[in-house]
């Protein structure tokens, strides 16, 4: 699997059995970004301010990515 593949190619993987299946991590991060964006979306169709948002992500628990054991 190649770094920065699109949500899309995973998708495809996961819905396609002839289709190249991501590793487990890279559809974990995937997922992990998704929820993020999701987040900060609902938060600012609630009226978050943009800044505040930025400011607290160092914060958040979905900031940093999953690593896997033998990287660390």
């Amino acid at each position: 699997m190649r770094p920065g593949r699109s949500v899309a190619a995973i998708y495809m993987g996961v819905k396609h059995g002839d289709r190249e299946e991501a590793d487990h991590l890279t559809t974990l991060n995937t997922l992990r970004e998704n929820l993020l964006v999701l987040r900060y979306w609902i938060a600012q169709r609630l009226g978050v301010n943009g800044e505040i948002l930025d400011h607290n992500l160092l914060w958040d628990p979905l900031h940093s990515g999953f690593v896997s054991e033998e990287s660390t």
